[in-house]
């Protein structure tokens, strides 16, 4: 038998329907219209959260892998880091972001990637994270966590 959490009222459960997050991540491309639409798609396809991921790129990369050339067909940016950086959303577009959510009555969650976005995630309201793999105790130790939803099998 498993364990039982609520999300914004929703019970998530092996009794419960199934619980559906829309994995929209970076794949706006750093577009606010594109994050926008796809959280409103994602309420119209019946999702019950939709999940973003923040990364501080110069906080998280060592600055020669940041400056490391990405030549690529898919690259948006001359540097992996520039590249990088066009993928984000800045704080006002986050906001934007956790905004529409609410107002189209969607749970919004978040996987910061490390201590400064958990913050500005908290900030901007996010309810929910996600754990990353990437530098957690650093952000847990801050003690600026909200309720965190971890899977497993």
């Amino acid at each position: 038998m498993g364990g039982r959490i609520l999300i914004d009222g929703r019970e998530v459960s092996d009794d419960a329907p199934c619980y559906v997050i829309a994995e929209i991540g970076g794949n706006h491309q750093g577009e606010i219209e594109k994050a926008l639409e796809m959280i409103r798609v994602a309420k119209q396809c019946a999702a019950d959260a939709v999940k973003f991921q923040k990364r501080n790129n110069r906080e998280l990369y060592t600055k020669a892998f940041y400056d490391r050339p990405y030549d690529h067909r898919n690259s948006y940016g001359p540097t992996y880091g520039l590249h990088r950086e066009a993928l984000e959303l800045d704080e006002k577009q986050f906001g934007e972001v956790v905004a529409c959510a609410r107002d189209v009555g969607i749970t919004l969650l978040s996987t910061p990637f490390d201590v400064d976005c958990a913050g500005s995630d908290r900030s901007a309201g996010t309810r929910r994270w996600r754990r990353t793999c990437c530098r957690w105790r650093t952000i847990t130790a801050t003690g600026r966590s909200p309720p965190i939803v971890i899977w497993w099998r």
